[in-house]
């Protein structure tokens, strides 16, 4: 009875300054969206349109159907739409991955590191207040889903009863957040190899176990297939899951410029999105064979534009519509602005400072927990650092963690500062 009183206490202690930091993280992003009430440009129209084109007219992508962008957000974004076709239910869909990204940090940092029980809260706290995280919610992108659904998946993984009704569910938010970013479904690998191997401290293989695994993947696979087959009877043979691929290698590996470029004279948008997808990946595999001796250079760069600090949220929020012409989104006439990109900057600065420290002392990690951090931070920089081109945007997922290592940093000190009080004991 003891034992269950004490459960019900340390579960209340938790809901109380978890209600109070949902209630934080909510608040500093509608005052940030009542500020900067940001236009969707840019890639984010894109999927705004896809979802519309969803919602009005059963297909995706009005009058052509597209495999250009991924189904996943914009599907969510529907139901949203369908209250109330609008930029604020957009908002208000945001605001709910924003919600839910709090939880699942707390709830990942807590089954990560068991051993660290005030880590979680700080992790949340964390994420709440991150000026990264808070203007990115004004931004219409893929990202703000496709991180709470890989966490998701995770959390699932990490569970001490790892049943089958887990392995499917983790596999169908796998699937969807494949259809959500292509990555997702390399980094799936993280959570498929958790529900196959066993052990808190150390990681072994359990035959038993494997079944989950199975049943995870075939999940995943039940989602990802329908819409594979969706693109080859609307699309064409050969448009696989996204016809963006290519495009994307081209843009990493080419003799024309680094990374994107509206001016493609080797791809103008006017080609066949399956045809000029094959092209833009022939391509670059030539230029791969013919110029071996830049990749170093192009590694390196990939690696520092993925986990530099970047102004991209704070610009892209506070664009106006394109009126035309080459000249791009105008700014919209918003005071301290430079504020805002402040805030990013040595929020970001923060973020790192407090989850680096948090690595030292990584072989008394649970097994687990090392699996997680370095899977999800080497297989994001395999697709974007070695594979594709980086930038800020992509290392969403690899934040969210970052933001679960701030919170063992801070649970750390914490810890310190009682240990160091005339009556702790």
């Amino acid at each position: 009875m003891n034992g269950l009183n004490n459960t019900i206490a340390h579960n209340l202690d938790h809901k109380r300054p978890l209600a109070l930091i949902l209630l934080l993280t909510l608040l500093a992003r509608l005052a940030w969206l009542a500020y900067a009430q940001p236009v969707p440009v840019s890639d984010f129209a894109q999927y705004l349109d896809l979802a519309r084109s969803i919602l009005e007219h059963g297909q995706y992508g009005y009058p052509t159907p597209t495999a250009f962008r991924t189904p996943g957000y914009p599907a969510y974004l529907v139901p949203f739409l369908a209250l109330h076709n609008s930029w604020a239910a957009a908002m208000a869909a945001n605001l709910v991955l924003s919600l839910a990204g709090c939880l699942l940090v707390f709830g990942l940092t807590r089954r990560l590191f068991p051993d660290h029980p005030r880590a979680a809260l700080a992790g949340a706290l964390v994420y709440g207040l991150n000026p990264n995280f808070i203007i990115y919610t004004g931004l219409l992108a893929s990202e703000n889903l496709y991180g709470p659904l890989m966490m998701g998946a995770l959390y699932l993984a990490l569970g001490r009863r790892r049943r089958l009704a887990s392995a499917a569910l983790a596999g169908l938010l796998l699937g969807w957040a494949g259809l959500t970013r292509g990555e997702g479904l390399i980094l799936a690998a993280v959570p498929f190899f958790l529900f196959a191997l066993q052990g808190a401290r150390r990681l072994e293989l359990d035959w038993r176990r494997a079944g989950a695994a199975l049943i995870l993947f075939v999940a995943c696979l039940s989602v990802v297939l329908p819409w594979w087959w969706r693109n080859r009877v609307e699309i064409g043979p050969g448009a696989g899951l996204v016809t963006l691929t290519g495009v994307f290698l081209y843009e990493a590996y080419n003799p024309n410029g680094y990374g994107y470029s509206w001016q493609r004279q080797d791809l103008p948008v006017t080609m066949n999105e399956v045809e000029r997808n094959k092209k833009g990946a022939s391509l670059a595999w030539q230029y791969v064979k013919e110029h071996p001796e830049r990749l170093p250079a192009k590694i390196a760069r990939s690696t520092f534009d993925l986990y530099r600090p970047t102004f991209m949220p704070v610009y892209m929020s506070t664009r106006s519509e394109n009126r035309g012409g080459a000249g791009g989104y105008p700014a919209k006439p918003l005071p301290g602005v430079w504020l805002a990109e402040q805030a990013v900057l040595w929020g970001y600065l923060a973020l790192l400072a407090l989850a680096l420290p948090a690595l030292y002392g990584w072989r008394k990690w649970p097994g687990r927990a090392v699996w997680v951090v370095a899977g999800v931070a080497g297989l994001n920089w395999l697709v974007y650092g070695l594979v594709f081109w980086g930038m800020g945007r992509y290392r969403l997922l690899p934040e969210l963690l970052f933001c679960c290592l701030a919170g063992v940093t801070l649970a750390r000190l914490f810890n310190k500062r009682l240990a160091g009080e005339p009556d702790a004991k």
